[in-house]
């Protein structure tokens, strides 16, 4: 049986519990099944299908998982799961423990093919490498516990570096020994297959910690099509993982690490026809382009042919700069007609189409979808979109030609739909500047195409109780960002709204305590919910393939345009929205006709404040239970304004509290074909 521990005072509750026995503290609402058996025996039971409440693939601080992790924290969430910091009560020590999501529990076939390549991660003993513990089916929840590393990423330690600083090529370099050292044994067992910033580990001491190894291959085999899917990390990807991505070798890898080492030496990841990495970057030694060249070459042949290679043309520059000897720097104009000839037509597509691949819907199209619907497929072959065969990729003229497709069909929904009527009329006049910029041969600025197919495909996305918010910048913080369009809620999430969300069949999620506000029966079904933490929010949202709003989309939404105090301008006015109510209850949504925003959403000032995804404090990005942004008014607020804003801890259940949800706009070319079809 699942077993609770409370968060105040550790007394461990059994299942079912919402109160502690011992403090009477609120209970965790998630409840996960323990492990039914050992490893070994969990390894071999059948397949169930029935998977745990585990489906907002969401833990609790003081939650004992498998009967024996207790959970302290979550520390990261990907597309196939979430990992946690956990206490190992049988090794006594704090480990890390990856949770899949459930739908890689569906499939016996899946199982066991994870299961077989956590094997073999579980066998790789490098100091370079993450160590396994432990891998093994909770319920029917799989789970990998692995090395705690305290440090951060490579990711993590760019991100924290001030605009145009890098990191000294000294450190890259004893970085990249390491890790050619961690693949150069891995390659003996196994591929990588999503070497990325983030996935290398620094200790405080800088040692290099390679992670993750096993995972994608278990993507690449799974029939998953789903677009939560993701296999590897497109900037970083070979051409031959996108075209099929179980048969790659070694050499794959290699490209990543050419990928990375540009990015990690330059800031910026090489596209289109990038410049040396010495061209950029003065002081860096025109050997190492060289050396990022030949490993990111298309043809695998034309590469370090293994990781001891690309380690050893490496290490002179290691040990020049360990010696404090100078690096001769020059900067000959071949090398730049070199680069330039390497950089073929054909390539120049491949860089551009993994440019979009990260940028767009979100930052990343999933790959699995993209490979079988542009590479695998048909490619809408019709009027004048060229087919795509399996061994092309398609280029940014391919992107432009369907949303040419695209506009043509909207053009004939706008005709009887007014939402699309308004959709289009946001993305015609980028639509005519791209096609201006195309038939001329100039570059098509990359936000400018985004901009445009975000406009055209909202109108074939489902929407209902939604507003389309266009994209704008928006000051918070006295920093200023540029919000993509999106889709967000007219009104608060209701209670009937929520009700409905706890009691399906596939969910049976806890209701919330109720407060008792002093309402008409007959409209307590559209109060906003309250008493809802962040996760259950989440859930909401998660449920329903939307997100909760960041700050930025938050204020978007409720100020337009302009920075507005209200939503009918600067100038405050009496009983025109959900504040200082004098019987302390909020009310039924759009009770306040004035509170509404130029942008069409209800309740943004009163009636009751807002979870966002935004944490508190941006040191615990990485941390769910850290406390999040709480935007707007409520009922018992005094006169206040659209930026008010707060912090609630992520546990935190308030009357005062509800939230509405945002949902972005998918703009990939899988996505694009489907809207045509």
């Amino acid at each position: 049986m699942a077993q609770v521990r409370c968060s105040k005072c550790n007394h461990i509750n059994p299942d079912g519990a919402t109160q502690c026995q011992k403090c009477h503290a609120p209970l965790p609402a998630i409840k996960i099944s323990p492990m039914t058996a050992e490893t070994k025996k969990a390894e071999r039971i059948p397949y169930e299908k029935n998977t745990p409440n585990f489906q907002q693939g969401t833990l609790h601080r003081g939650e004992i998982f498998g009967s024996r992790y207790t959970v302290v924290k979550l520390i990261g969430r990907g597309g196939m799961g979430s990992i946690y910091k956990v206490f190992d009560n049988t090794l006594k020590e704090e480990v890390a423990l990856k949770l899949l999501l459930p739908q890689f529990a569906k499939d016996p076939m899946i199982v066991d093919r994870f299961l077989n390549e956590a094997r073999i991660a579980r066998k790789l003993s490098h100091p370079n490498i993450v160590r396994v513990h432990d891998i093994g089916i909770a319920g029917n929840i799989l789970y990998i516990s692995m090395e705690y590393i305290e440090g951060k990423s490579l990711r993590g330690i760019l991100e924290s570096m001030l605009p145009g600083q890098r990191l000294p090529l000294k450190q890259i370099l004893i970085y990249f020994d390491q890790l050619c050292s961690a693949l150069e044994y891995a390659h003996q067992f196994t591929v990588h297959r999503d070497i990325k910033p983030e996935n290398v580990m620094v200790t405080p001491q800088n040692t290099v910690k390679l992670m993750d190894f096993g995972i994608s291959k278990l993507m690449a085999d799974t029939r998953l099509t789903g677009v939560s899917v993701v296999m590897g990390t497109p900037f970083y990807m070979s051409p031959e993982q996108v075209r099929n991505s179980r048969d790659v070798d070694a050499r794959s890898d290699i490209y990543s690490c050419g990928i990375m080492l540009y990015e990690i030496l330059t800031g910026q990841v090489p596209t289109g026809i990038p410049k040396p990495a010495s061209e950029l970057v003065k002081e860096l030694p025109p050997e190492l382009d060289k050396i990022v060249e030949k490993c990111i070459q298309p043809d695998p042949q034309n590469r370090f042919q293994s990781a001891g290679e690309l380690r050893k043309a490496l290490e002179p520059l290691k040990n020049l700069v360990l010696a404090g000897d100078e690096i001769s720097i020059s900067h000959p104009t071949k090398r730049i007609k070199k680069w330039k000839t390497f950089l073929t037509p054909k390539v120049i597509g491949w860089s551009l189409v993994t440019l979009i691949l990260l940028l767009c819907s979100a930052g990343l199209f999933f790959a699995e979808r993209y490979r079988e619907q542009l590479l695998a497929q048909e490619a809408l072959s019709e009027g004048n979109l060229v087919v795509l065969n399996s061994n092309q990729v398609p280029t940014v003229s391919t992107y432009i030609k369907l949303l040419l497709r695209l506009a043509e069909k909207a053009k004939d929904r706008a005709a009887i739909d007014n939402d699309a009527r308004q959709y289009l009329s946001f993305g015609e006049p980028l639509l005519q500047q791209i096609q201006t910029k195309f038939n001329a041969g100039e570059t098509v600025p990359l936000d400018l195409l985004f901009s445009c197919a975000r406009y055209l495909s909202a109108i074939f996305c489902e929407h209902e109780g939604m507003v389309l918010i266009p994209e704008g910048n928006v000051t918070w913080n006295n920093q200023q960002y540029t919000v993509p369009a999106f889709f967000i809620d007219i009104n608060e999430v209701t209670q009937e709204q929520y009700k409905t969300f706890c009691t399906s069949g596939s969910v049976n999620w806890e209701l919330p305590p109720s407060p008792e506000f002093n309402v008409n029966t007959d409209k307590q079904d559209l109060l906003p919910i309250t008493m809802v933490n962040y996760f259950d929010a989440l859930a909401y949202a998660s449920y329903y393939k939307k997100s909760l709003p960041t700050v930025w989309q938050w204020l978007r939404a409720a100020q337009g345009e302009r920075k507005i105090m209200y939503p009918w301008g600067d100038i405050w006015k009496d009983n025109s929205a959900n504040v200082g109510n004098v019987n302390n209850t909020p009310l039924p949504i759009k009770s306040y006709p004035d509170d509404q925003s130029p942008m069409g959403c209800f309740d943004m000032l009163g009636n009751v404040s807002e979870w966002t995804s935004t944490p508190a404090n941006p040191d615990c990005s990485q941390d769910d239970f850290c406390p999040r942004v709480i935007m707007g008014g409520d009922f018992a607020s005094p006169q206040t304004s659209l930026a008010q804003s707060r912090s609630a801890d992520s546990e935190m259940r308030s009357p005062f509290i509800g939230f509405r949800c945002v949902k972005e706009i998918p703009i990939s070319p899988a996505h694009l074909i489907e809207y045509l079809k």
